[in-house]
């Protein structure tokens, strides 16, 4: 009989542990998230809406040898916040001209390999120039609208 007695009691023990492991998992219960948590979150200010500053168009001649053989634009835009956005359009043509110098050099070795331009790697390249020439935290990342290729 106490047997019958001690199993009875851990398999209790062992359904209650269980129950108990479940409903933590689940959130459910006494330990279901409090509701509190969410009031915390709605004091917060909110975040600032982005803006998207346009660049002037950046037109790369693509030559082989010394001739000009095609030129491709670029139409651009950065990201940036309402409280930044005077000092980045302060800063925006000395970081036209970086981007220029920067991809005139560049397409041309890419274009030996390959017929078109990766816009992604184009994208990096130019966050990266970007925060050389002006400094981090004046915009948060650049967009290339669109691309045109032309040959001569």
């Amino acid at each position: 009989m106490s047997r019958i007695i001690i199993i009875v009691v851990a398999a209790f023990i062992v359904l209650a542990g269980g129950a108990i492991t479940i409903m933590q998992q689940m959130e459910i219960g006494p330990f279901a998230k409090k509701v509190e948590v969410a009031k915390e979150d709605s004091k917060k200010p909110v975040a600032e809406p982005p803006r998207f500053i346009p660049m002037d168009t950046l037109n790369i001649p693509v030559f082989n040898n010394d001739q000009v053989v095609g030129t491709i634009q670029f139409e651009v835009q950065l990201e940036t916040t309402p409280s930044r956005e005077k000092k980045l359009n302060d800063q925006l043509p000395r970081l036209t001209d970086a981007f220029i110098t920067d991809l005139r050099s560049y397409i041309p070795r890419v274009l030996r390999d390959k017929n078109n331009v990766d816009t992604e790697i184009i994208k990096k390249r130019l966050q990266i120039i970007g925060e050389r020439t002006i400094g981090p935290g004046l915009f948060d990342q650049v967009l290339i609208v669109s691309v045109s290729q032309r040959k001569l």
